[in-house]
């Protein structure tokens, strides 16, 4: 890294403290450093999107591979010990040889769904050497099992509804040929088996789940029934937790003054990151649409993940997604 990159990443994160001010005195000094931090995340892979970085996703893949190799292992290895399948499923699935994954229901089963959308849009694309996403994204959907979260399969409804548009709009001479039917009888068939194991095992019913989101927004909006302007602009009450939406809890504790500035600075280095990710790439002009889906689902797939659970704060989380999307980029690059 040159000296005059260094200085640009100073400058920004002074920048994005300055903007933020009104989150110091509201939030936990480490909620307030990752909300910080995380930006930056994106500032810096703006620039690292602009270069070459062909040994980083190809490690980035193959290490993903192996990880989850291990861990499909891992699983069959359990059921040679105490916990019987159903067990296996609730407890043991979050080991790995023995030590528990770091956040495995919400933070890893999130990054596990994204990364795998991504390889069916990518095989979708007919990239180069595709062949090889096939192990993997099993291995994903063996993953999200595991992680026995519904909120994991919002990613893939999402991906399939973007998948099934450009099927129908496609102009080929077939637009519901016997191989695009086959995939959309398979995924609605694997979509079904992961619901029903996730509602089963975990005795939690999609009513449930909603029920106790409808409780945190009651508690919200009767918190803002007894508004006044210093509330609105400086934060309604202080710590954090408890409505697991990240644009709430933020303006709840840091009002407009904190809120605005905070979400104006995300998402312009997040939108600069992902134009620098999916556009000027010189790629089959025919897929072009597809791309464009893709960065609407990763829209989409940040704006729900972030209603839904916060995702966003969780370094693990951001880190991963961007590698992800490195990737995306690479393998258009590199098959065009």
């Amino acid at each position: 890294i040159k000296k005059r990159e260094i200085l640009n990443y100073i400058s920004v994160a002074f920048f994005l403290c300055v903007l933020n001010f009104n989150l110091i005195n509201k939030l936990d000094f480490v909620r307030f450093i990752s909300l910080i931090i995380i930006p930056l995340f994106f500032y810096i892979s703006s620039d690292l999107s602009k270069k070459k970085y062909f040994s980083f996703a190809k490690g980035y893949f193959l290490g993903f591979f192996l990880f989850t190799s291990l861990h499909f292992i891992s699983f069959f290895l359990n059921l040679f010990g105490t916990l019987d399948l159903i067990d296996n499923f609730k407890y043991g699935g979050r080991n790995f040889f023995g030590l528990e994954i770091y956040q495995f229901w919400v933070s890893f089963s999130a990054v596990i769904s994204f990364f795998a959308v991504t390889l069916i849009f990518l095989y979708f694309m007919k990239v180069k050497q595709r062949i090889f996403f096939f192990p993997l994204i099993f291995l994903c959907f063996f993953e999200i099992a595991l992680t026995l979260r519904k909120a994991a399969l919002v990613d893939f409804l999402i991906c399939f509804v973007f998948i099934f548009i450009f099927i129908v709009l496609s102009k080929q001479k077939s637009k519901f040929n016997f191989k695009n039917l086959i995939f959309i009888l398979l995924f609605f068939y694997v979509f079904y088996l992961l619901y029903s194991l996730v509602s089963n095992t975990r005795g939690i019913s999609l009513e449930t789940a909603i029920s106790q989101r409808d409780d945190a927004y009651l508690i919200f909006f009767n918190i803002l029934s007894n508004f006044d302007i210093n509330s609105v602009l400086f934060g309604f009450k202080s710590g954090w937790g408890g409505f697991s939406n990240l644009f709430v809890e933020v303006f709840l504790r840091t009002g407009l003054i904190g809120f605005i500035p905070f979400i104006l600075s995300t998402f312009y280095f997040i939108r600069k990151f992902l134009i620098n990710c999916t556009t000027n790439i010189y790629f089959n002009p025919k897929f072009n649409t597809l791309i464009k889906y893709y960065l609407f689902f990763t829209i989409i797939s940040f704006l729900i993940s972030n209603v839904v659970n916060m995702n966003f704060i969780l370094p693990y989380y951001t880190l991963n997604i961007i590698c992800i999307i490195l990737y995306f980029k690479y393998k258009l690059t590199t098959s065009s």
